[in-house]
């Protein structure tokens, strides 16, 4: 019999029985177990049990984005809905799965993102977790210190033994073992204030003020209606305690979007690697305390590259697709500055059409999408004519044109015609080729990416050095110049082995954002020893220093140092969460929505290393092993699922199936 039907969603939402949907034809997803689907069975339920809508048996493999086809959906109801199925080889169906929850907004309508952050249809919810101390510690002078083990943008709840009037200090970063940093670098945060206690219920501590205005800039996402605000901190030292302070005297009420912990996971021979993920994990959970992809707690504000780098990671941990659409609608009207920003948005569409396999969402921002190539600033060769963040801090960007500032915006980088910007002018119009083929619009953005690379081989590759200029009238060749257009596939084979070199010699001469690309391009390539080697080298410029430094979430820079302004609690720096199962394990989705993905493992230098993903389609579990000699691989796809898998020193990929398999 046919495996039992799992991971339901609906309206691509993993939590429709928190949420509302509007759209009168949401699409069904669902997962199984093993095997290949042949046929399936709908059926949408009222809250009294009548059934609305009946497919009947269909005889189709799709069990993603099966679109509703039933009566209307009335406006604020609720409904169930269940799925079984048939599987090739049985003539059997299989049980119904659970029925799972759903309920209905104004029908028809799409609200639209905006930083008041007061529309939560089609979202997934917020929630609040109570989080106890793991260590409470009496001090010397009658202080007590308590720690949560990690931050969290939350609110702290305190009930004593007695009334009493206390002073509560609030902290991110720990100074010592048993107590916090109350001068912390940049925007880290500590605060303290006093409150008053109840012996007799929990009172809320009002949330002291930052010494800088969270979320005052143009576009600051707000804490939704309904919610306190928070701070990020990770251990609080009271003074003036009534008795002893137990653990049930405290909690941090974190808020964070919907997520399950244990949907995927990570673990390696590398100590320090596996924590590097736990810390990835933990960050975009806790910084999705909005609904919404932010860069971190001094700005509280959607960024283009901030929220890509993180969809990458967070869409490979937890099934959350909404969050980065709801992200990618309010950037389309709450843009920022940066030239490559821009072209990030596009980059954000396309990874959401290979998560979930959805065209309506793409068709429906469209023409808005469209309008962020900025084909407006190019010139008549096809080359844009406009500065580039290159990266940031501007420190970071390796004497990217020895210094040039751009006329059109004073905080990017010229050339003005420059590599930068350009490579990712040509890889945001790959992406809209592929995109306008999957929803079937006209244009001409094949034929243009070809014109524009001709013209950007010309322009930028120095053919003596076999290396990438910075731009035209430039002769330096930074790290920033080759990594992106290696990263993007824009290097001629022949010069592929000359730019690899150059990114090796550099090393991480780069900030935590670009980091993603330099690390993607050397997985890339065959050089998982090294960019894992870069993950966690010693010193200020890696992950392990992250960990040194004692941040618990990511950071915003390698240090103070190069960012003296840097908060602990910026996604963007989550770069291994997607680049362990996508460079390290070689995933790709081969087809939109991973019905047939590639597998191509690399060791990296670990002895073995476990991984599970999940996906639309349910977990991916993957593993490898090389302590009995050779390489092992041990694979287990979910139903509806093929693979093609190519090992170490393999000339042509295995095709594998569902179920569980050992290479």
């Amino acid at each position: 019999m046919s495996s039992t039907p799992f991971g339901l969603t609906i309206g691509y939402l993993a939590y429709p029985e928190r949420a509302t949907l509007t759209d009168p034809k949401p699409a069904f997803s669902w997962c199984f177990d093993d095997g290949i689907q042949s046929a399936y069975q709908i059926q949408v339920l009222t809250e009294n049990g009548q059934v609305l809508w009946d497919s009947k048996r269909v005889a189709a493999a799709h069990s993603i984005g099966v679109r509703y086809d039933g009566p209307w959906l009335p406006s604020n109801q609720k409904f169930t809905w269940q799925v079984r199925l048939w599987r090739e080889g049985s003539s059997r169906a299989s049980a119904w799965s659970k029925p799972q929850a759903f309920a209905t907004g104004r029908m028809g309508m799409t609200p639209f993102p905006s930083p008041k952050n007061d529309a939560w249809e089609n979202r997934n919810p917020l929630q609040l977790t109570e989080i106890a101390p793991e260590r409470i510690v009496k001090r010397g002078d009658g202080s007590y210190f308590v720690d949560f083990g990690r931050a969290w943008f939350g609110t702290l709840q305190l009930s004593g033994p007695a009334a009493a009037r206390v002073v509560v200090h609030f902290g991110e970063k720990l100074a010592s073992k048993n107590s916090i940093d109350r001068k912390p670098p940049g925007s880290v945060c500590y605060r303290s204030c006093e409150t008053l206690l109840s012996s007799r219920e929990r009172v809320l501590v009002p949330t002291p003020k930052a010494p800088f205005a969270p979320g005052v800039r143009r576009g600051a996402v707000q804490v939704p209606p309904g919610y306190d605000d928070v701070l990020p901190f990770r251990a609080i030292e009271v003074e003036g305690w009534p008795g002893e302070f137990k653990s049930e005297h405290a909690r941090i009420k974190a808020l964070h979007s919907a997520f399950d912990d244990k949907a995927a996971a990570f673990s390696c021979s590398d100590k320090t690697l596996t924590d590097v993920w736990k810390l990835c994990q933990h960050s975009l959970k806790a910084t999705s305390f909005l609904g919404v992809s932010i860069d971190g707690e001094r700005e509280r504000t959607a960024y283009e590259a901030d929220a890509y780098l993180a969809q990458l990671g967070h869409c490979l941990m937890e099934r959350d697709w909404a969050l980065y659409r709801w992200t990618l609608e309010l950037l389309l009207t709450y843009s920022t500055w940066p030239t490559e920003w821009a072209h990030h948005l596009i980059l954000m569409a396309e990874a959401d059409w290979e998560l979930t396999g959805d065209t309506a969402f793409v068709s429906r921002i469209w023409d808005r999408l469209d309008r962020k190539l900025l084909r407006q600033k190019a010139r008549p060769d096809g080359l844009l004519v406009a500065g580039a963040i290159v990266d940031w801090p501007p420190a970071e960007r390796d004497g990217f044109g020895g210094g040039a500032i751009a006329t059109d915006n004073r905080q990017m980088a010229g050339p003005m015609v420059n590599s930068v910007a350009n490579a990712f002018y040509w890889h945001a119009l790959m992406g809209m080729a592929r995109l306008a083929k999957a929803v079937g619009k006209s244009g001409d953005y094949e034929q243009e990416a070809e014109r524009v690379r001709k013209a950007y081989l010309a322009a930028f590759l120095d053919p003596t050095r076999g290396v990438f200029r910075d731009g035209e009238g430039s002769d330096h060749a930074s790290l920033h110049a080759n990594l992106f257009p290696l990263a993007f596939g824009l290097v001629p084979d022949a010069n592929r082995s000359t730019v690899v070199a150059l990114l090796k010699s550099k090393g991480m001469a780069c900030s935590v954002y670009a980091a993603q690309y330099l690390l993607e391009a050397l997985f890339a390539e065959g050089e998982a020893e090294t960019a894992v080697k870069l993950m966690l080298a010693p010193g200020e410029r890696s992950w392990r220093h992250m960990l040194e430094m004692g941040a618990t979430m990511t950071a915003e820079a390698w240090d103070a140092k190069f960012k003296p302004n840097l908060t602990f609690s910026h996604a963007w720096g989550s770069a291994p969460a997607n680049l362990i199962p996508r460079g390290l394990f070689g995933l790709e989705a081969l087809e939109p929505g991973y019905g047939k993905i590639a597998l191509a493992p690399q060791t990296g230098g670990l002895e073995w290393a476990k991984l599970t993903v999940p996906t639309i389609r349910g977990p991916l579990k993957l593993a490898f092993d090389t302590r009995r000699g050779g390489f092992v691989f041990e694979v287990e796809l979910p139903g509806n699922v093929t693979a093609e898998v190519t090992l170490p020193g393999d000339k042509a990929p295995r095709k594998i199936g569902p179920g569980k398999h050992k290479l």
